[in-house]
């Protein structure tokens, strides 16, 4: 394995040409991806082990650098709103992996008989508090009681330390991030000075080698070059360039996920609408989401056009319950939810939207693809000559 080609500029291109050449310097990495090519960025909040990538596989330890140049921000955890019928906010903060023996303590009935008691330094802590929730000598919800990050998050908090550089490394923490500034800066701190080759074209044909292997043998741009490899990854997202030339099969989901969303961005007009939190807010005909950033939110309205397609309404029901956020000019963006059958074929790799897309701008979605990314980086280093 010594040449890798990415096909697609995205976030998932960029990531993993990046990450791949931090990884292995000597591997020949090429990115190709058509300028014109728009590229949403609306808004996005990803999973908690997202920042263990950017952190292990490209290098990248500067948060306080990464939010500030890409208009990113801090996520402590999402606020959920309206899916158990009430008005009630819901906190899900951030995983605690390390949370303080004295949270449980302080929740004991000392006094009373607990085998535990002489033993807390031997055990995993939730397994003590599920112990202590059996014998019901402990009433409140685990994350309420193992969980720092609950009270951080309750009461609008962040630990305090001497070096302001040292803070997040006492909470468990994640980003909202914009997909369209944060790829250009991963391109920028580690792709380009690495010696990632970008390539501005677009991939007129996919040549897949005669032999019956469906190996792709190399690449033609639209300026007649030709591109060789041993990988070819797929990132184009939706249009699947490199996977609808090959025996992949999408295999369509249930008809009753989302299927479409209407999206948009607020500007913040007030110093309290910045948030920590990632909002998920429910509505009748399927769910919002709100991903604050610095200086604006990106928002969005899930539903499943086969129920309702009125957007006006929807517009109008998203307005009614988050009046202040009149300023959002919707655009609608439709899918069709599914996913591929395969996880390769021949030595095409597909990731990121071009593997498959159920709900629009899930955490889980970017955050599942970088754990593939790692993945894959993880299983090259044990056999770099490994060919699919």
């Amino acid at each position: 394995m010594k040449k890798i080609i990415i096909v697609g500029g995205g976030a998932t291109g960029t990531f993993f040409s990046s990450a791949v050449k931090k990884n292995f310097p000597h591997f020949d990495v090429i990115m190709i991806h058509d300028p014109n090519t728009p590229y949403i960025g609306v808004g996005e909040s990803i999973a908690f082990n997202g920042t263990r990538f950017i952190k292990k596989y490209l290098g990248i330890n500067d948060d306080i650098g990464l939010m500030r140049d890409t208009n990113s921000s801090l996520k402590l955890g999402v606020i959920w709103q309206g899916f158990d019928n009430t008005d009630k906010q819901v906190i899900s903060p951030s995983p605690a992996p390390y949370p303080s023996a004295s949270s449980v303590i302080s929740h004991l009935k000392f006094g009373s008989d607990l085998e535990t008691e002489n033993y807390l330094g031997q055990f995993n802590l939730y397994d003590v508090w599920l112990y202590l929730k059996r014998k019901n000598k402990i009433s409140k919800d685990s994350r309420e009681c193992i969980n720092k990050n609950f009270w951080f998050c309750e009461n609008s908090k962040i630990p305090f330390v001497f070096n302001p550089n040292d803070t997040l490394d006492h909470i468990a923490y994640s980003y909202h991030i914009n997909s369209g500034t944060i790829k250009d800066y991963v391109f920028d701190v580690v792709g380009k000075p690495l010696g990632v080759k970008e390539i501005q074209k677009k991939v007129k044909e996919v040549h897949v080698k005669p032999d019956g292997s469906e190996n792709i043998e190399y690449l033609t741009l639209d300026d007649g070059e030709k591109i060789f490899g041993d990988l070819f990854i797929d990132a184009t997202g939706f249009s699947r360039q490199l996977v609808k030339e090959l025996s992949f099969k999408f295999n369509p989901s249930d008809e009753s996920i989302n299927n479409s969303t209407l999206v948009g961005l607020h500007s913040f007009t007030a110093p309290e609408e910045n948030s920590c939190f990632s909002g998920s807010l429910s509505m009748k005909y399927g769910w919002c989401f709100s991903v604050p950033m610095n200086t604006r939110s990106g928002n969005g309205y899930q539903f499943n056009s086969s129920f309702v397609n009125n957007e006006q309404m929807l517009i109008d029901e998203f307005y009614e319950k988050q009046p202040s956020k009149k300023d959002i000019s919707f655009k609608r963006l439709s899918w069709q939810p599914g996913y591929l059958d395969k996880a390769f074929v021949g030595n095409c790799l597909p990731l990121g939207i071009s593997i498959g897309f159920s709900d629009a701008f899930d955490a889980n979605n970017f955050s599942s693809t970088m754990i593939l990314m790692g993945l894959i980086i993880d299983h090259l280093k044990e056999d770099e000559n490994f060919e699919f």
